[in-house]
């Protein structure tokens, strides 16, 4: 199994556990087809995957869930597509 898939579970802020699947695919894997990518590849990350996560955060889903396991491109590219729609980024989304 590829190094990208670790399957053990890790604790989040709250305490709960809850699997790290794919979580080196989120911080590397993304950040390296934003960075590295065609085109087509790139747009399947932001749009498939980026705005639709900021959609999900729009209809109620905690994004601070999982904003720690995006790697700084995606992130940045988060922050870069609500400033375009308008939205101001909540704190946590602003670099450290």
């Amino acid at each position: 199994m590829p190094a990208a898939y670790d399957h053990r579970e890790t604790r989040i802020e709250d305490g709960r556990a809850r699997p790290r699947v794919g979580q080196r695919l989120l911080n590397d894997g993304l950040d390296a087809v934003l960075a590295d990518g065609d085109q087509y590849e790139k747009d399947v990350v932001a749009t498939g995957f980026l705005e639709s996560l900021l959609a999900a955060a729009d209809r109620g889903f905690d994004l601070r869930r999982v904003w720690h396991e995006l790697g700084p491109r995606s992130q940045q590219y988060c922050r870069d597509w609500n400033a375009f729609a308008g939205v101001r980024s909540p704190d946590f989304m602003r670099p450290a």
